[in-house]
């Protein structure tokens, strides 16, 4: 395990070296802006004779600081399987992470909830707060660590989609609407949206 890792001083994509699973860094704009791609943080990888990296402590290290912590810009889940997000609990303890990104849909596709890892349910209730946290208060400024993207409901006309509602993540899928990205911002867009129907 290497200790006197850091990032380039340019745009950049890590690959951590994790054994089976996924970790990736990106280094979208060197001392300010860091985005994690799914998460292997191994307690044995703290063995100075192990090969794996304790990825959070080098994250901690090397991340821009805002605030006074380390700041992650956002965190990407790919799917919730405990090789892609192990160690998010802690990461979230130690980080502060300016937006989720994932789609509801790996969630959903789990047979059985409670046979999700521990670092699946920490990611899955943070989603659920953020998402709770916007909702509850639609007029107010959106605070990094509130961040979340998710799922807007559009139906497909002829010559145009129209942006018809919000799914709240938590039943099925309304029939015959596509699912749309939308990620909260953190004032209004100058735009209107045409009435539905018209």
């Amino acid at each position: 395990m290497a200790t006197d890792f850091k990032f380039p001083d340019k745009k950049a994509v890590v690959f951590w070296p994790i054994g089976t699973g996924d970790s990736t860094t990106l280094v979208l704009k060197p001392g300010e802006i860091v985005m994690q791609i799914d998460l292997r943080h191994l307690e044995k990888a703290d063995d100075a004779e192990n090969p794996e990296w304790p990825i959070i402590d080098h994250l901690v290290k090397l991340l821009p600081k805002r605030n006074g912590r380390p700041y992650l810009a956002a965190f990407v889940l790919t799917h919730p399987d405990q090789d892609h997000i192990q160690g998010f609990a802690e990461l979230l303890k130690k980080v502060a992470i300016g937006e989720l990104w994932h789609t509801p849909k790996i969630f959903r596709d789990q047979s059985d909830q409670e046979s999700l890892c521990d670092d699946a349910k920490a990611f899955r209730k943070e989603a659920h707060r953020r998402r709770k946290a916007i909702l509850d208060n639609p007029n107010a400024p959106v605070q990094a660590g509130d961040r979340w993207l998710g799922l807007a409901e559009v139906e497909a006309h002829a010559n145009r989609f129209e942006l018809v509602g919000w799914n709240d993540l938590t039943g099925p899928w309304p029939t015959g609407r596509k699912p749309a990205l939308a990620i909260f911002l953190p004032k209004p867009l100058p735009m209107e949206f045409p009435k539905q129907g018209k």
